[in-house]
């Protein structure tokens, strides 16, 4: 991961003050290499344009210093990405060489090509090929044209100021904004993430936006260029592709009553082929953001909530890490003094029909006394903890991803998923055999992050100089919650008959994977019930659509910049492409049933999955946003502050 920013300045003049603070903060973001390179001079009579980009290393051998500058053609190359699909990246190379170099030989053609060829060559580069997060910079100099762009789903931010200006020195895009240029904010967000449409501004809505904030967001539409030759040089929005489209087919009666358990049981619901594709599904997707992660970066962890989305990533990150491979689960709280005046209860469930075993996890982890700190993500954390230490230990995940195999048919299932699938399933057999029963889940590190008051308050101007251009007390309360959360540092916590431990300890993991990306395409929300309730299944279906179409324009670009200011990168396996593309092709009735009841409707498949990879507590937990579990809400201004309000 990287952070990158471009500018134009004029000529034999030092950088303007914004560029050092930018600077700065993006070294945050990529602590391990930091340079500024003049890439074009005379970009316009008098302007020179710059590129910054500061380096994470997280892939290949060594660090590979960025900008990337081809000798030859003298094009230039800045990525703040990770390619999971399209290319074949090994272990030891580095992702950023591979993509330059896979780019120029797709550019390398005997006759010298127009500008239009050379836009629908890394237009097609950018949209249909690479598979993963990224923002990138490239300067094709032949043709003096500037392309630049984010993924579809907008997962890494880039962000843009003066594009509707007609002096091309205001120009400048940056992973992030600097605190002094963060004090205006737009208004093209709500920050309320249940109710509002925050569909994507058209490139002139966003555009337009600028005349009212210093930043703005990219639209992540597609790819963009600038013509440096020519006069009217303002971003032009390339060919943008709708590449998800949603399976729309409506329920009958006759599959209505094949795919509701009866009696609200979950467990009476069959271990399905969708469910079994999707586990499947993310299996591979959490494999291919674990397992490449070198050994001088002592492991991952979990933005760890409790909730089903991080429980069943944390199961299967557990299964294929390396096994010297550490994982951190990460829990967040806020003061919450109404929290220790009263007893603590267990996270509120889906209904009576939990497991006995989810109901004994439950029981187990909030048997110690209450605390400012114990609010209802604290107290779900543990025990969803306790759960995944017993489904490791019993061998009940490796089960479920080969009774999957087994279901799906053989021809979809990547072979290197197959494989280590059973080399797992052997070694569960080989360690039951040899070792306690303890041993293989060690390396869960429950990471109990308290957040006092004082130090929210201090920290505030910093979250929201990387929470604008967006500005709502919505947007800061997400942000921090991310923050400090990424921040990793915190009392482990091992079990209820046990106290944290006094000492705070901090992860090293620079890779952090999070559960984003699960409600919107599992109907997970609450306004997809109201939605529902109002309109039937119809309406359900085009609320499940525009989430899946608007997922870019949401929140993605203020939590990686959130997370990233720890110089960590947030990995999110409900986004990978393979992922969204199975669940986009199935009916809405297999993936949620608003006939049953709340925290069970919601999410039917992804909770068919936990139950099956013997996690029954989390798959009956009701959703609850991060704002409101870890208490921030609480916090910030007031329990009676909205969160549409402006800051």
């Amino acid at each position: 991961m990287c952070g990158i920013a471009l500018y134009f300045a004029k000529s034999d003049q030092p950088p303007p003050s914004v560029v050092v603070e930018l600077t700065a903060a993006l070294e945050r973001r990529g602590p391990d290499s930091v340079r500024t390179q003049c890439v074009v001079e005379h970009a316009q009579p008098g302007l020179d344009m710059h590129v910054v980009s500061t380096v994470l290393h997280l892939r290949g051998d060594a660090v590979t210093p960025q900008p990337l500058m081809d000798a030859t053609s003298g094009n230039v190359f800045a990525w703040n990405g990770e390619v999971f699909g399209g290319l074949e990246i090994s272990v030891h190379s580095n992702d950023t060489q591979i993509v330059m170099d896979e780019l120029l030989n797709r550019l390398a053609v005997g006759d010298p090509l127009s500008s239009d060829a050379v836009a629908e060559i890394v237009a097609a580069m950018f949209q249909t090929t690479i598979q993963g997060p990224f923002a990138f910079v490239f300067y094709h100099n032949p043709t003096r044209q500037l392309f630049f762009g984010r993924d579809y789903f907008g997962r890494r931010s880039l962000l843009w100021h003066g594009a509707a200006s007609t002096y091309l020195d205001q120009f400048m895009l940056s992973s992030v904004a600097g605190p002094s240029t963060s004090v205006s904010v737009a208004t093209a967000s709500t920050g309320n993430e249940e109710e509002a449409d925050n569909s994507a501004p058209s490139p002139q809505d966003a555009m337009a936006q600028l005349s009212t904030s210093f930043w703005e967001e990219v639209p992540a539409r597609g790819i963009y260029r600038m013509q440096l030759q020519t006069p009217t040089w303002q971003p032009q929005l390339l060919a943008s592709l709708d590449r998800y489209p949603l399976n729309r087919v409506l329920p009958t009666a006759v599959q209505l009553d094949t795919t509701q358990p009866v009696s609200n049981e979950l467990s009476k619901l069959p271990f399905s082929t969708a469910a079994a594709q999707l586990l499947l599904a993310l299996a591979e997707a959490v494999r291919r953001r674990v397992c490449a992660v070198p050994a001088s970066h002592h492991g991952i962890a979990v933005l760890f909530s409790g909730g089903v989305d991080c429980t069943v990533i944390a199961a299967l990150a557990h299964v294929f890490a390396p096994t010297d491979c550490p994982v951190d689960l990460i829990n967040v709280a806020f003061e919450n003094h109404a929290r220790a005046s009263s007893s603590s209860k267990p996270p509120a469930s889906a209904s009576s029909s939990t497991s006995s075993a989810g109901s004994a996890a439950v029981a187990a982890a909030n048997s110690d006394s209450p605390t400012i700190y114990n609010v209802p993500d604290r107290l779900s954390a543990r025990a969803s903890l306790l759960e995944l230490r017993q489904a490791i230990t019993s061998g009940t995940v490796v089960e479920a991803l080969m009774s999957a195999i087994r279901i799906v048919p053989s021809e979809t299932i990547p072979t290197a998923l197959c494989a280590a699938v059973q080399c797992q399933s052997h070694a569960h057999h080989a360690s039951s055999i040899t070792t306690t029963t303890t041993t293989t889940a060690a390396r869960f590190r429950l990471i109990q992050a308290d957040i006092p008051r004082a130090e929210l308050e201090a920290m505030t101007p910093h979250i929201l100089s990387l929470v604008q251009p967006l500005g709502t007390v919505m947007d800061l309360s997400i942000g921090a919650a991310l923050w400090f959360a990424a921040r990793g540092s915190g009392r482990v916590w091992t079990s209820a008959t046990e106290p944290a431990s006094p000492e705070v300890v901090q992860t090293d993991a620079r890779v952090l994977l999070v559960g984003m990306g699960a409600d919107e395409q599992l109907a997970g929300y609450g306004r997809h019930r109201t939605k529902y309730n109002v309109g039937g299944w119809p309406a359900l279906v085009e609320e499940v659509a525009l989430d899946v179409r608007r997922i870019s324009a949401r929140n993605l670009g203020r939590d990686d910049r959130c997370i990233s200011d720890h110089g960590r990168e947030s990995r999110i396996p409900f986004l990978d492409e393979n992922v969204v593309a199975l669940l986009s092709s199935l009916p809405i009735f297999t993936k949620a049933n608003m006939m049953l009841s709340r925290g069970l409707g919601e999410k039917i498949l992804l909770r068919r999955v936990a139950l099956e990879l013997g996690l029954p507590g989390a798959a009956h937990l009701a959703k609850r946003a991060i704002q409101f579990g870890s208490r921030i809400a609480r916090m910030e201004r007031g329990a009676s502050a909205k969160g549409s309000d402006r800051l």
